[in-house]
């Protein structure tokens, strides 16, 4: 999840034209599902879906293959008058995981033997360093505020990277790892800094001092959205 582990989970190309259906809601409204896999999917719609909160769903790719999904709009931008979205699944069942696959076999079987795990490159379809979606990491530089509860000592540095379970950080002073700490990212969107709580899990020298990969608490999707709207264009 950090710098050191450069492996992610392959996102499958599908570019399949399908319905989502907000629970609450009658209408069913057409949608372009252009990636996918177990942890979220990106799509390309008319209508506008509410940020900062759950949301039930159904996607449909035919009648033989429904999903029933709970998603967080992670990140969302528009191009060409259509809305782009990032959505990650906080609630995929088991079951749907495997029909999830089997519409994979049937859509792209020559792909679906690929290796799930590769090592970060830069040819398109996999996910890089920079992928900007909520189940990868991508590069975020921004003021950080740590403080070690371990000792209760306070150290300042910046972000590297960061994702919905974790963040890099670049700081003068070591952490050691198993440390617990809390920290506080000035994103400078006008509102409080992101608080987030989390472990240190691994350290290593650098030139600018030490950089720490920390686990954290509990995915901070709240925050990770505010952090994609400074980021994304």
């Amino acid at each position: 999840m950090f710098q050191q582990d450069r492996r992610h989970l392959v996102r499958w190309q599908i570019g399949h034209q399908a319905k989502l259906q907000i629970e609450g809601e009658q209408e069913k409204t057409e949608c372009l599902v252009e990636d996918i896999n177990f942890l979220g999917c990106k799509l390309i719609l008319t209508k506008t879906l509410k940020q900062d909160k759950h949301i039930k769903i159904t996607l449909e790719f035919s009648e033989d293959f429904i999903f029933d999904l709970e998603v967080w709009v992670a990140w969302h931008k528009v191009v060409a008058g259509r809305n782009i979205y990032g959505l990650f699944f906080t609630r995929i069942r088991d079951e749907d995981k495997e029909r999830l696959h089997q519409f994979i076999q049937r859509k792209i079987p020559n792909r679906v033997w690929q290796q799930w795990w590769q090592e970060t490159t830069d040819k398109k379809g996999g996910a890089g360093m920079d992928d900007r979606r909520i189940f990868a990491r991508f590069s975020a530089r921004f003021p950080t505020r740590l403080l070690n509860l371990s000792n209760g000592e306070e150290l300042t540095g910046y972000s590297q990277d960061i994702c919905a379970k974790g963040v890099g950080v670049v700081t003068q002073k070591l952490l050691q790892p198993d440390a617990e700490v809390e920290l506080w990212l000035d994103i400078n969107d006008g509102k409080e800094p992101v608080y987030s709580r989390g472990k240190v899990v691994w350290t290593a020298s650098c030139a600018s001092g030490f950089r720490s990969g920390i686990s954290l608490e509990k995915a901070n999707l709240m925050g990770l959205s505010r952090v994609m709207r400074c980021i994304l264009p």
